[in-house]
């Protein structure tokens, strides 16, 4: 009997990671998706989506490629871009120029009282 958790990209928001016992749940991918899981979304990824997968014999620990925030901030840096990351990142710069103008003209208006 393998019983193994299961976290797919941004399993967090579907309640993953969750255990997956390969006697009783079928197919994984199939089991993801019965979870609540988006077929949407793993079109999205496309080729680049992936499960992340550790034993459940102590499920209390995490598994070893757990990284610390550092080196997530590198990896994401490196990331490829997709097109909603890509998206995202253009909504940020916006949003970004929009608190500089604001945040410009309060103080502008506080000059003036």
């Amino acid at each position: 009997m393998t019983k193994l958790w299961v976290d797919p990209p941004e399993g967090w928001k579907y309640g993953f990671p969750a255990i997956y016992d390969s006697e009783t749940d079928g197919q994984m991918s199939e089991w993801i998706v019965n979870k609540g899981y988006p077929v949407q979304t793993i079109k999205e990824y496309g080729e680049q989506w992936y499960i992340r997968c550790w034993s459940a014999e102590e499920p209390e620990k995490y598994p070893d490629q757990v990284i610390n925030a550092q080196k997530h901030s590198e990896v994401i840096k490196n990331a490829p871009i997709g097109a909603s990351r890509e998206q995202l990142m253009a909504e940020v710069s916006v949003l970004t120029e929009m608190v500089r103008v604001l945040s410009d003209r309060v103080k502008e208006l506080e000059g003036k009282q």
